[in-house]
């Protein structure tokens, strides 16, 4: 009869684990490999210079007690000297019991030792039921299988979430004739765990839950596995990680349903503020519009439930930093405005009696820069530096790390700055004030890639004269740091070439001299990128757009201007990223006669300022790498312009 799989079966394990054995009644397919055990110990005993004595331990509860905080090596040495000392008396009192086995399998559930542990932990339970024929009471019990399971949802292998359900059907399938093995509540949120570490399992998850009702429910079975608020709180947070459409709506669902179950008195599991607070953070995911609202409507219902007697429901830092989190990843315009009364409501409340918990910390005040940052004005660009003065000054003067700036902190700044297009050197100043700090002792202020972007963008948004060169000499800082080993975080990426791009493609010049400048570097920034590829990645879309960009506004027309676009065009073929975008470019660089045969039978139609033309006319491998129409940019797009339209139909 077949029951829970052997080491070597377990490696063969694939996606038809899920599949239901056929009527098991014991755990093992065959006993695990004598020597195993034996091994184990003689490993743990060599590499210990003072083996450990069961005559140290006061009691048995003792030794059950350290076994699950030590190594699971040392446990296991504990586990054969308790058999050895059997063999010397043969007292049945010296055996070790299911509560020794289940304190070993725990301390390898806790070892961070991966699929080893799993693996190790549930041929301990195989050995138990080996030995329950000759000793009854080493009979595996639930609390032996859930050390067992927990040891796998910690092993975060890939089929951690199908075992788990494997080895949760055998409990169920032998239940009803071995009371001992049933399934409680701990069993299922296992499992539920393990499902949450896995991409793609929310909807496995909310089943897993729903079963666990069903079961509590049906007297028939007498199982004792009712949802609490652990379970329910983890498989809302399964739908809050999720990139599912709809996830949002559906982890609010779920809440909702716990709501009403406490309401009509169905059970006495009521949501708490991670409930709550989960829900919100599933809905800033979500990113729809009406996300702020229904965020609000979420806090709402927090507050009512906790005046009204929940104290499990009370709001914290947490819950109101989600909130400023909803509106600072909206387009809302009230975003800003919203986010900064949610902050002076904790400050507000941090001064009331038992709610020091909504004390602001430096994620509020990075969230509500964030909410600033999106108004673009100079006003926001104040408001977002004073905010950041704010946080330092808090930090100085409590010396709470919950309080100090971090590197996020100071780029949402950089970021405020560069939206409002007028101040760059702001930006800049920032930057070196952060790596100024980092080269001090600071790790926390490392700047990073993604914040010297920030300051590229800064330059590259600006109106100033001159720019692409400011760009450019940032782009060379970048490089001269990374390589020096000075910050190995501030690698140049693909969005740093194009950021510069971006720079030439909209700086002014007055004169010739100041536009083959401006082209020099372009060109320059390019054939550098294309060089040292894939080390600082590869040339995109965007990329050549903004060369054949630069080539229409800064080149006079002429065999020069003609050969370089379409230099750049026919590289762009070559490296698959031919798009809408890169066409419309070219159209500006090019004559008509020369776009014409560029774009041969793809060219649909073209007049005046309507151009239409067929993507799937172009040869495939021009386009393999490139993004679909009307998917969104993996960057910033370059400000509008009076450019050819481009019209739906003509996208296919």
């Amino acid at each position: 009869v077949d029951g829970f799989q052997s080491r070597s079966a377990l490696k063969q394990l694939s996606s038809s684990v899920l599949q239901r054995q056929s009527s098991p009644s014991c755990f093992v397919k065959a006993p695990p490999p004598a020597a195993t055990l034996e091994a184990t110990s003689s490993s743990s005993s060599s590499s210990k210079n003072s083996p450990l004595d069961l005559n140290s331990f006061t009691s048995t509860d003792h030794i059950h007690q350290s076994m699950v905080k030590m190594k699971p090596l040392d446990a296991e040495e504990l586990l054969k000297q308790m058999w050895e000392r059997y063999n010397e008396s043969g007292d049945v009192l010296d055996v070790p019991t299911q509560a020794t086995y289940t304190s070993v399998m725990t301390a390898w559930a806790r070892s961070n030792q991966g699929k080893k542990a799993a693996l190790r932990a549930e041929e301990l339970l195989e050995e138990m039921e080996v030995k329950r024929t000759e000793f009854p009471h080493l009979s595996p019990n639930t609390a032996a299988v859930n050390a067992v399971l927990n040891a796998w949802s910690k092993s975060r292998v890939k089929v951690a979430a199908d075992r788990c359900q494997v080895i949760l059907q055998r409990m169920e399938d032998m239940c009803s004739e071995r009371s001992e093995l049933s399934p409680d509540t701990i069993t299922f949120n296992t499992v539920i765990a393990a499902l949450s570490r896995e991409r793609g399992c929310e909807r496995r998850a909310e089943a897993l839950l729903d079963r666990m009702d069903r079961l509590n429910n049906d007297k028939s079975k007498r199982l004792r596995c009712a949802p609490d608020i652990l379970s329910f709180n983890t498989v809302i947070n399964c739908w809050a990680k999720s990139g599912e459409k709809g996830a949002a709506d559906r982890a609010e669902a779920i809440l909702r349903h716990m709501e009403e179950r406490h309401a009509s008195q169905a059970t006495d599991v009521n949501p708490d503020a991670a409930s709550y607070t989960t829900v919100i953070h599933a809905l800033s995911r979500n990113r729809h519009k009406s996300s702020p609202e229904r965020a609000e409507d979420v806090r709402k219902r927090m507050e009512e439930a906790y005046k009204n007697g929940n104290k499990a429901a009370r709001p914290n830092a947490l819950s109101y930093n989600a909130i400023i989190n909803v509106w600072a990843k909206s387009n809302n315009r009230n975003a800003a405005k919203r986010a900064l009364e949610i902050l002076d409501l904790m400050k507000k409340l941090k001064s009331e009696p038992g709610r020091s918990d909504c004390r602001p910390d430096v994620f509020t005040y990075t969230s509500v820069i964030d909410a600033v940052a999106k108004q673009g004005t100079a006003a926001s660009a104040d408001q977002a530096e004073s905010l950041l003065n704010e946080a330092e000054g808090l930090y100085k003067q409590t010396g709470d790390i919950k309080m100090k700036p971090n590197v996020r902190t100071y780029t949402s700044v950089i970021n405020a700055i560069a939206r409002a297009k007028k101040t760059p050197e702001r930006a800049e100043i920032i930057l070196d004030r952060m790596q100024e700090m980092y080269e001090t002792g600071d790790a926390a202020v490392k700047p990073d890639v993604v914040s010297f972007n920030a300051v590229l963008n800064a330059w590259g948004w600006s109106n100033q004269k001159g720019k692409s060169q400011k760009a450019y000499t940032m782009y060379q800082k970048m490089v001269e740091i990374y390589k020096s080993g000075k910050n190995r975080d501030a690698k140049p990426d693909i969005i740093t070439c194009n950021s510069v791009l971006n720079a030439c493609a909209f700086d002014t010049a007055d004169n010739e001299s100041e536009r083959a400048q401006i082209m020099d570097i372009a060109v320059e920034t390019l054939e550098n990128f294309q060089a040292v590829a894939p080390q600082f990645g590869h040339p995109n879309h965007l990329t050549f757009g903004n060369v054949l960009l630069s080539i229409a506004k800064h080149m006079p027309e002429g065999e020069l201007r003609e050969t370089l676009s379409e230099t750049t065009f026919w590289q762009c073929c070559k490296a698959g990223q031919m798009s809408a975008f890169v066409i419309t470019q070219l159209e500006q660089a090019v004559t008509d006669e020369t776009f014409r045969e560029l774009m041969g039978p793809a060219l649909t139609s073209k007049s005046g300022e309507t151009l239409v033309f067929n993507m799937g006319r172009l040869p495939r491998e021009w386009t393999r790498f490139a993004p679909k129409a009307g998917k969104k940019r993996d960057t910033r797009p370059s400000r509008k312009r009076n450019a050819p339209r481009v019209t739906k139909e003509g996208m296919r």
